[in-house]
């Protein structure tokens, strides 16, 4: 995610540097607040399954026996 936060920030830093006009600039920063929504929706999934896989998996007992009968 870091690189990705980077990248749109050297992407806004450029074209203020190359944009003719503001609505360059707003292209621009629309497509950067996209790519940034959608990165953080992604993490927060991926945030969900872990929390999901760590209630299903770590919860289970560490004994590793077999039942009684």
């Amino acid at each position: 995610m870091a690189h990705i936060l980077n990248a749109e920030g050297e992407k806004l830093q450029k074209a203020i540097e190359l944009a003719d006009n503001i609505c360059d600039l707003l292209k621009v920063n629309q497509s950067v607040q996209q790519t940034v929504t959608k990165v953080t929706f992604l993490e927060q999934v991926l945030y969900a399954k872990l929390e999901a896989l760590e209630c299903c998996c770590f919860d289970c007992p560490t004994d590793n026996s077999e039942p009684e009968s």
